[in-house]
This record gives structure tokens, sequence and C-alpha cells, in this order.
């Protein structure tokens, strides 16, 4: 009998320490996860330039604070979010803390609205905001184009600009941005190409024509009457039918058709 509860007392001394070391993993862990910085991404996009991890990494390297324990206590919650939007891909940062003390961090990642390639080995994007951006060695964004006579550059952050490049710059932009909130050319632009008389030539994704647009001006009454050629005519003719389409006269669309 004597025996028989001493086994009983090891069993029930064997549970309680059992339950005690597995109480006291799932605490270490619930510290552990509670400490790590929670960081958001926001993206038009579905594909990302910066990873969670870059971003911890640049807010460290510009604070110069581990983001952890007590180094939290001492960290500039504004000149974080200010040293956040320093990098090329975040064009917005919330930094906080909670009521449990965890970090947390949400970025908007910036929207690139045109590719430009000023040479064959310099590109670099411009964004919805008309402002340079560098390629991300994560993610190619699918947007139109732009090649020819496009200012020089070694690498974003590292150019000066003068007037005249800011200015072809506030050109491209433009025009981008006005064909991305054309329902039926941001679909259908695929390049964009400036001569050096700053007109341009648009290459479509269907159809084997160019877009001759001419310079920046007007630009919402030339796309009308685009829209309204490609309503009438092209449905009845095909695609095929036509070399050129010149926007550069008033009230007409000249057609050249392929001979």
């Amino acid at each position: 009998m004597k025996r028989f509860l001493n086994i009983r007392l090891l069993l029930v001394i064997g549970i309680v320490l059992l339950a005690i070391f597995l109480l006291r993993i799932v605490s270490l862990r619930m510290q552990t996860t509670a400490g790590l910085p929670q960081v958001t991404i926001k993206a038009e996009l579905d594909e990302r330039f910066i990873t969670e991890q870059e971003v911890l990494m640049a807010l460290r390297r510009h604070s110069g604070n581990t983001l952890t324990g007590d180094d939290l206590t001492d960290l500039d919650l504004a000149d974080a979010e200010r040293g956040l939007v320093l990098d090329p891909f975040i064009s917005k940062a919330n930094v906080y803390l909670g009521t449990d003390g965890q970090l947390s961090i949400t970025v908007w990642q910036r929207e690139p609205l045109v590719r430009l390639h000023a040479s064959t080995d310099v590109a670099f994007y411009l964004d919805v905001e008309g402002k340079p951006m560098p390629f991300s060695r994560h993610f190619t964004a699918r947007v139109p184009v732009v090649t020819g006579a496009l200012p020089k550059m070694k690498r974003v952050g590292e150019t000066v600009w003068s007037a005249a490049d800011s200015a072809i710059l506030a050109d491209v932009f433009l025009l981008a941005s006005t064909i991305k909130n054309d329902d039926l050319l941001h679909k259908q632009v695929e390049q964009i190409r400036r001569k050096k008389n700053a007109e341009y030539i648009l290459a479509p994704k269907i159809g084997d024509h160019t877009i001759i647009v001419g310079r920046t001006d007007h630009l919402e009454d030339k796309f009308y009457k685009l829209n309204t050629f490609y309503k009438e005519a092209i449905n009845t003719v095909g695609w095929s039918t036509y070399k050129s389409f010149d926007l550069r006269y008033k009230d007409q669309v000249v057609a050249k058709k392929r001979e």
C-alpha cells in the first residue's frame, strides 16, 4: 500500500513539473512573439518592391535602435516615420507603440507610373506623383516604357536634374498620367517614344500601328478624338487596316492606311 502511494505521488509530481515546463515554454514564446515589430506593407500592386525585413533594416539603420526590449522606449516615433520615407520605395509611414508595448510599422509603397530607359544601361521609374524612383531587385512593374530623347542620369538620388531635364520629366509625367486616366488607352499603350522635338509617338499592345500625339498640349481633346475614331472605325475595318493615327490636327484624326 505504501509503495502504491509513493508511485502515485511520483506521478503527480511528474505531471506538475511537466505542466510547469510546458507553461514556461508557451510563456516564453508569447513574450518573444509580442516583442517582434509588426510590419505591414500597403501597395496598389500585388508584388512588393521592398520586404518587411528591409523595412526593419532601414529603420534600424536610420534610428540606431535595435527595436527590441528597453531600446523601444528611446525610439522617436516621428523621426522613425521621417526616416522610413527616405527609403526610395516608401511614400508614407506610420510607426506607433501599442498598449502592450509592441511596435507596429505600416508603410505605403510607392506606385510606379512609367519606366524610363534613358540609355542602354540606365533605367528608372516615374511614380504616380511624378517623382523618379529606382528599380527594385524584387520586382519589375508592368507599366508603359518610355524611350527616346530623355534626361541622362547615374542613379536615382545621385543625379542633380537641370531645369531642362526637370521640364522633360514633367512633360512625360503629364502624358503618362493622362494615358493612365483614359479608360481605353491605359490598357492599350505599351511604349512611349519621345522625339528630340518634344513630340511623342505611342505604340499600342493591340494592332500594328502607331499613334502620333505630337506635343503634350490639348491631350484630353486629342485622346477624345482617338477614342471616338477607335469606336467608329476600328470595329468596322479592323486594326490591321491602318499604319498610323496622327492626332496633331485640330478636330480630326489623320489615319494613314497601309499600302
